[in-house]
């Protein structure tokens, strides 16, 4: 399987992105062990072609120029990945100078805090052509936990000794860095690989890109969800209170309860099986009804209600107050923050790339599912 990761800032006469030094990584890449993924870098100029620090982000390319970003590789998955092939791919490059051009830009790639480089030196020893025996990219060994992640810090230079003859001022190109990953199968007994799928569902609205993919498969073959007539899993859609509570119910081994009164009055239009499963979490303390005996089943559940209700339903207990850094933290209903907080702290949620927590946005069902195998993997 490859990740293919788009740096689209132009690589040769084109500007790049003026972005101010970020904390952490630029980009945050989603793998699951599975299929293609891609997102765009952000590379900063660095020194200018005496060495000096510059001042813009935004500079075109010329001899002896550096830029830089920093990726963040995080494996979705629920079993630990392998990292074993990294390799740059470029396009638009012409076929009678593409050797000057592999010879003359520099990549660097490691680890962020480690000072042993990945790789270090000039593209013709990283670049990928499809069918090429020369150009096959480098093979490296990087494992990612399940759940982990690993932020590579990455270099592009043009060569001090370009010059004018080299025509290397005027390409415009796309650069593209490949990663190829692989699935480390789960041990026999213990260890943390986590499980390895053998039975694969036909699923007919989610292809095995989708980064819920693997989890959702998980999900299937331990029978805690189950799929469509039309082998359908609507990973997009929003989740109701009911499918929360026949999710939560069957993952922690919960039967439906058969009650003449289920203790709700709107209840009338579901299914009997989905109605005990309610009135065993509801009777377990893990949901609270609305006032006038209403459960509201088909209501989309809040990202800081399923908050409320997990920390109740596994038990999660906020050990210690933390700050919550998210910028829309003040969109928290005070009803929610701590059993928020207790979630954030367990690992059960976390926020988006932008740096938000979204309380009140519906939760779509594949996110609920990639919360429930989360639980179950550890």
């Amino acid at each position: 399987m490859v990740l293919i990761l788009l740096i689209a800032v132009g690589l040769l006469g084109v500007p790049g992105i003026a972005l101010a030094a970020p904390a952490g990584p630029d980009k945050t890449i989603n793998i699951n062990g599975g299929g293609h993924f891609s997102d765009t870098l952000v590379l900063k100029s660095t020194l200018d072609v005496n060495g000096v620090p510059t001042s813009f982000d935004n500079a075109a390319w010329f001899p002896g120029l550096a830029k830089t970003g920093i990726v963040r590789i995080q494996n979705s998955a629920f079993y630990k990945v392998k990292i074993s092939n990294i390799a740059l791919q470029v396009d638009r490059i012409a076929a009678g100078m593409y050797g000057t051009f592999a010879e003359k830009m520099k990549f660097t790639l490691k680890k962020v805090n480690d000072p042993a480089a990945l790789y270090d030196g000039a593209f013709t020893g990283i670049l990928y052509q499809t069918g090429s025996a020369l150009y096959k990219g480098k093979d490296v060994s990087i494992e990612i936990d399940r759940l982990g992640y690993v932020d590579f810090e990455y270099t592009v230079t043009m060569d001090g000794s370009v010059v004018v003859e080299d025509n290397m001022h005027g390409l415009d190109s796309t650069l593209s860095l490949l990663i190829n990953t692989g699935e480390i199968p789960a041990p026999s007994s213990g260890g943390d690989g986590g499980p390895s799928i053998t039975t694969s569902y036909l699923i007919s609205d989610m292809p095995p890109s989708h980064w819920a993919y693997q989890c959702v498969q998980t999900l299937l073959k331990n029978k805690t969800i189950e799929l469509e007539p039309d082998n359908k899993i609507r990973p997009e859609d929003s989740i109701t209170r009911a499918e929360v509570a026949v999710l939560l119910a069957k993952a922690l081994g919960l039967e439906p309860v058969n009650k003449l009164f289920s203790g709700f009055i709107d209840l009338g239009s579901i299914s009997n099986e989905v109605k005990g499963y309610i009135i065993a979490v509801s009777e377990a303390g893990i949901f609270h009804g609305y006032p006038g005996w209403r459960f509201m089943p088909n209501n989309h559940i809040s990202r800081e209600e399923l908050a409320c209700v997990l920390v109740r339903a596994f038990e999660k207990k906020l050990t210690m107050d933390i700050t919550l850094g998210y910028t829309d933290r003040d969109q928290i209903s005070d009803w929610a923050l701590d059993d928020v907080k207790a979630a954030i702290q367990h690992k059960l949620m976390g926020g988006y790339p932008d740096n938000t927590f979204k309380p009140r946005s519906f939760m779509t069902r594949a996110e609920a599912f990639s919360i429930i195998c989360r639980t179950q993997a550890e």
